[in-house]
């Protein structure tokens, strides 16, 4: 059997934070990430990845296609052109989404990421200071095969 093509889509991608402290910023980011780093280890709320890719060539309606989402901390909503895929729930992953029939000449990847993560773990030891990676922190690729 042979493994299938792999196409990783680290960035740049786009993220807009949608609600919680820093509402409104827009920050280039590379995939794999964390939010800590800029945002804070305290941060809750909603953040938004987007980044445009191509169809790939040379596939067919025999192709099958994945997008794989290897780790998302946080509650997830994706989108492929404004068109509602799936939703996941961490720590659910891999996530794999099939993408047979839904690709376009141009294509526009939006994930919503929702988390209260900071809040829960201050909830169960004010004291620690413990600090927990959020958002698109595995790798997401295409996976042709």
């Amino acid at each position: 059997m042979n493994s299938p093509h792999i196409i990783r889509l680290r960035g740049p991608w786009q993220r807009r934070v949608l609600s919680g402290k820093n509402r409104g910023d827009l920050t280039t980011v590379q995939v794999p990430s964390s939010w800590v780093d800029d945002l804070g280890a305290d941060f809750c709320g909603e953040v938004e990845y987007s980044r445009f890719f191509n169809r790939p060539t040379g596939i067919d309606k025999a192709t099958s296609i994945g997008l794989v989402f290897q780790e998302i901390v946080g509650d997830g909503i994706i989108l492929l052109n404004g068109t509602k895929l799936d939703e996941t729930k961490w720590p659910d992953y891999p996530h794999r989404v099939d993408l047979a029939d839904k690709l376009e000449g141009r294509n526009e990847l939006l994930v919503r990421v929702t988390t209260i993560l900071a809040e829960e773990m201050r909830s169960r030891d004010p004291s620690s200071n413990d600090v927990a990676a959020s958002g698109l922190v595995g790798e997401v690729h295409l996976e042709i095969g």
